[in-house]
């Protein structure tokens, strides 16, 4: 049995695809669904910053429309987080 291409979600804002990115936000959005911490790692200049803002922006955006749909809940009181620096370790997170 193949595994289903992966895709960039309706709401991922319009940018370049390709397999990389595709897999990243496919790994991100699951390990934030499950919340689990992500980290994408990558080379100085490449794109991480920008692709970690719109997993962020995805995601609250996939969580308050589940959210939506139960009145109960407060929509405001959960967020998802974009922590970028230079100097942020893994340890800072753990």
């Amino acid at each position: 049995m193949k595994p289903s291409p992966l895709n960039l979600p309706e709401d991922f804002p319009h940018c370049y695809k390709n397999d990389n990115l595709c897999e990243a936000v496919s790994s991100v959005l699951f390990s934030l669904t499950n919340e689990r911490h992500a980290i994408i790692v990558g080379e100085d200049e490449s794109g991480i910053t920008q692709v970690a803002r719109w997993c962020a922006k995805c995601f609250n955006k996939m969580m308050d429309k589940g959210k939506e749909k139960d009145k109960d809940i407060d929509i405001q009181n959960e967020s998802c987080l974009c922590l970028c620096t230079k100097n942020l370790q893994c340890s800072d997170l753990i």
